[in-house]
């Protein structure tokens, strides 16, 4: 047995077939493995440097040692590696455009003249190409490498389960569905983002979901070690995950959020109140001169500046922490209100309304905690 057959499967006329990518080679001759040498080492290096026994570079540079080479490469190794088509164009371009994605930059960046610099000092050899060529080209070679090497992880995976939730902006103009698979790998919990579809051009009924959910699992080849799902309590969710025939389940900190937020609405005089906070907090963000006064009076009294953060909606989390300021800020808040009598003014009973409303949502902040870790944040 070879050690590229674990890689490939037989066809026709004495054949093989590359099961990564499905290029289907030509029949060797007396055990030859040069045309698989060439295909794996240009099309698939990362499986190519695990058949060979070398070390996969790693993505974290950081955590990679400077090591000095011993052999001065020669003046035309050095020209021919910056050639539009060299060794030190393309990893330089593949750093930029991770660089990009994982910061979340435009692609505009690398036509600005400021970024342009920047990569003359740094490597003055290097030709940067336009956006155009990053957005056909480097994007997509980049996307392709991450998804075959999240396919070689997943296929090493035996149980999977998968959460997935919708997404829309303000303008419901772009509508998307995310689609995330959790599993354990070296006694660890992990999850991987394997899905951002496009769900704007049809209606979102539980077969619409099901379909493209199941393509997606197709896709990846992970269909039948899909264990269980969690899910929002949707009623097209529920009837999307009812068509996969195995467990699901409803989110915990989603069913929490809802707790939460029936309670914020059915407290009596708590949205009033809350309102004249997100009044107050908004007329002390766009005023220089209260925001003066603000920290003056912090500094008159010998506490802390604490900015009020601004009250937009009805989550358990932005209620927990606007509350717990304003309640630290109570005194330099109350004397500012004093001074401009347009602004809306708190009276004792939201402030009792307040301590009440804290007192009541701490319990459900350590709830939260305990079920979505910092280290692990792949709920829906």
């Amino acid at each position: 047995m070879g050690k590229y057959d674990r890689f490939l499967k037989p066809v026709e006329e004495g054949r093989k077939q590359c099961t990564l990518c499905d290029h289907k080679f030509n029949k060797q001759q007396d055990s030859a493995t040069n045309l698989y040498i060439h295909h794996f080492s240009k099309k698939h290096p990362s499986e190519y440097a695990h058949i060979n026994g070398k070390r996969e570079k790693s993505d974290d540079v950081l955590d990679q040692p400077l090591v000095k080479k011993m052999a001065q490469a020669t003046i035309i190794e050095s020209f021919q590696n910056f050639l539009p088509d060299g060794v030190k164009t393309e990893e330089g371009h593949r750093a930029i455009t991770q660089f990009l994605c994982v910061t979340n930059q435009s692609l505009n960046m690398v036509n600005c003249q400021g970024f342009i610099n920047m990569i003359k000092v740094i490597s003055p050899k290097l030709v940067l190409k336009s956006r155009t060529h990053f957005t056909r080209y480097e994007v997509p070679k980049l996307y392709e490498e991450y998804e075959r090497r999240l396919m070689m992880e997943l296929r090493q995976v035996e149980n999977i389960a998968i959460s997935f939730d919708g997404w829309s902006d303000s303008s419901n103009k772009h509508e998307c569905l995310g689609v995330l698979v959790h599993f354990v790998k070296d006694s660890k919990l992990n999850f991987r983002l394997i899905g951002v579809i496009d769900i704007s051009h049809q209606s979102h009924t539980g077969i619409f979901l099901f379909e493209k959910i199941k393509h997606n699992l197709e896709h990846f080849g992970i269909e039948e070690k899909v264990k269980v799902i969690v899910r929002d309590g949707a009623r097209n969710v529920v009837k999307a995950a009812d068509q996969f025939r195995i467990p699901h389940y409803d989110c915990v900190a989603h069913k929490l959020h809802l707790a939460t937020k029936i309670a914020i609405e059915s407290f009596p005089g708590l949205l009033e109140s809350l309102e004249k906070i997100r009044k107050i907090c908004s007329k002390l963000n766009k005023s220089s001169t209260a925001r003066r006064e603000w920290n003056e009076l912090h500094d008159l009294l010998e506490i802390p500046v604490l900015f009020l953060k601004k009250y937009t909606e009805i989550r358990w989390s932005s209620a927990h922490a606007v509350f717990e300021r304003t309640l630290k800020s109570r005194d330099p808040l109350k004397l500012i209100l004093l001074e401009h009598d347009d602004w809306p003014q708190l009276t004792d009973a939201d402030w009792k309304l307040m301590e009440t409303a804290l007192e009541m949502l701490q319990p459900i902040a350590e709830a939260v905690k305990l079920v979505q870790v910092n280290t692990y944040k792949g709920s829906v």
